[in-house]
């Protein structure tokens, strides 16, 4: 009937006022929250898991690595252990990167290493296509230039056969500059040439330079 409740005032244009809620969504307040709900006893072990992960990211965003490890390598068990084979590569190749962040490179390869395994068994490209370049650079940053053009080579077919050429860019990029740190100029050459074909065609002006 048109009636307006006696308890909202009339606001602009004569329409009744609007109450606005607005949550707390700044990083503080969320990992505040999240941790608030990880200890709900209550909560299913897939939700706790999945929080977790979050929470290990807030941790890595604030440097907080050791406490980021400690959640890793616990989710690390609990997909294990619970068939979960792929949430279990996804959190070892998280915990080489916090190795890698770390510049622990022998450390990240060893985890990145364990995480491709899993994704190799699993057949899923789009980890070992991701995982490959990961592991690529830490042996890159150990100077084992030789072994990183395996997992770079990897890296680029895949991306080739899959049709993403910005992950093929990635890696020819890669292989060039393992390809010059060994002396190979000619190959690294090659390699960037390839890398900036790719880049015109995309007008990638990042990839071009």
């Amino acid at each position: 009937d048109g009636a307006i409740s006696p308890n909202l005032e009339r606001g602009l244009g004569g329409q009744p006022d609007v109450k606005i809620y607005r949550p707390e969504l700044d990083p503080e307040s969320l990992e505040k929250k999240l941790n608030e709900k990880a200890k709900d006893r209550r909560l299913p072990m897939e939700e706790h898991a999945q929080i977790q992960m979050m929470l290990a990211g807030f941790d890595v965003a604030n440097q907080r690595y050791d406490m980021a490890l400690a959640r890793n390598l616990e989710l690390a068990d609990y997909f294990g252990n619970a068939g979960q084979r792929h949430q279990q590569a996804i959190v070892l190749n998280n915990i080489g990167d916090l190795h890698y962040t770390q510049n622990k490179f022998r450390e990240a390869q060893t985890w990145y290493e364990r995480a491709i395994n899993i994704s190799v068994g699993l057949k899923s490209e789009p980890l070992v296509m991701y995982q490959s370049y990961n592991l690529g650079n830490a042996l890159l940053m150990q100077n084992r230039f030789a072994d990183a053009l395996i997992y770079y080579d990897a890296m680029e077919q895949l991306a080739r056969a899959s049709n993403l050429p910005m992950q093929q860019i990635q890696a020819l990029e890669q292989m060039g500059t393992a390809n010059h740190r060994m002396g190979k100029s000619a190959e690294a050459g090659e390699f960037w040439e390839k890398a900036v074909e790719l880049s015109r065609g995309l007008k990638f002006e990042e990839g071009q330079r």
